[in-house]
């Protein structure tokens, strides 16, 4: 009996986790004046926010993440239900054109973009992460924003962290 309970806790467990979008650690660049933490969006085989963030140690004032890569059916959904909810007739016109990110059939859908990805599970957990450690997040910016299928492609999206004004850090940053 234990052994099947046992069994039922791991399915459940890799059942939710298998199906949200994973990150990898790509690299930390640096673009201009303030470093960027580059994550790629992966189905499976990565790590949860929570996972990437307990090993990495910010000091900086500001910094970015950089998302790329391909998220999760789970993002996905999360993404067109929000436009569903708060932009359907938008969503609608969106689906029937080409998709791609210079058809003006996007363009409103586009410039909801961040308030779509904030509604998300991917960049809640992101967030959570970030807020544990002193940040915030102060702006969110895009490219290549696209739509296929019915399906929204996560653009490469770029996160600009700063810290909150009551975190202290190093006076050498």
């Amino acid at each position: 009996m234990k052994i099947h309970i046992l069994i039922i806790f791991s399915l459940l467990i890799y059942t939710r986790y298998s199906h949200s979008t994973e990150l990898k650690i790509i690299e930390f660049k640096r673009y201009g004046a303030t470093p960027s933490l580059e994550l790629a969006l992966v189905k499976s085989e990565g790590y949860q926010a929570k996972d990437i963030f307990k090993v990495l140690e910010f000091t900086r004032k500001e910094f970015s993440i950089r998302l790329i890569g391909q998220s999760s059916e789970k993002t996905n959904i999360e993404l067109l239900e929000f436009y569903q909810q708060y932009y359907s007739s938008e969503l609608v016109a969106a689906k029937k054109s080409s998709g791609n990110l210079h058809n003006p059939a996007l363009h409103s859908v586009m410039r909801a973009y961040d308030q779509a990805l904030k509604s998300t599970t991917l960049f809640r957990d992101i967030n959570r992460e970030l807020s544990k450690r002193g940040y915030v997040v102060s702006k969110i910016d895009f490219e290549k924003f696209s739509m296929y299928n019915g399906a929204i492609s996560v653009p490469d999206t770029y996160i600009s962290v700063m810290s909150k004004p009551n975190k202290q850090v190093n006076a050498d940053q």
